[in-house]
């Protein structure tokens, strides 16, 4: 229950009460200048980022197409990239799969051997890309992702 104050408590006033935290002052906000920087600066960084992401799917849709990155074979969207192609092929070659009897009794064609050759020097010059991309690209990203301090990409 509330009682009126003893003779000894004096009672606090509104404006005694209302200044009660001890530590600094609150830093003044920052001039438009300063935000119209930051701004620019994250646009940069975010534009960065994007550009990064379109080289390395770039580099990824050379071996998945890009209509079946989300899904599977079922049905043909669009002609098959590196990876469908080494399945489809080792179906061939090998002791076969899905609708494929496969040809593990019999050596490869000329023909088979001819799009091994292909798709490896394809595999190799993605690599080649991907390499240069990761020693390139991502050591730049994450420079300007840690001036920004936002958490580098993990290498």
């Amino acid at each position: 229950m509330l009682r009126p104050p003893k003779n000894k408590e004096q009672e606090k006033t509104a404006e005694d009460d209302d200044d009660d935290y001890e530590g600094p002052a609150p830093a003044p906000a920052a001039s438009q200048a300063q935000s119209e920087a930051e701004a620019k600066r994250k646009a940069d960084l975010l534009k960065a980022a994007e550009d990064f992401d379109k080289k390395l799917l770039g580099i990824e849709t050379t071996f998945v197409s890009p209509a079946l990155l989300n899904s599977d074979d079922k049905y043909f969207v669009e002609s098959y990239k590196v990876y469908l192609n080494l399945i489809w092929l080792n179906a061939e070659v090998g002791t076969g799969g899905s609708d494929v009897a496969g040809g593990a009794d019999f050596a490869p064609t000329d023909t088979q051997m001819k799009l091994l050759q292909g798709f490896e020097a394809e595999i190799s010059a993605t690599d080649t890309n991907y390499q240069k991309l990761m020693k390139e690209d991502l050591p730049a990203l994450n420079h300007g992702l840690e001036q920004g301090n936002v958490v580098p990409v993990a290498e």
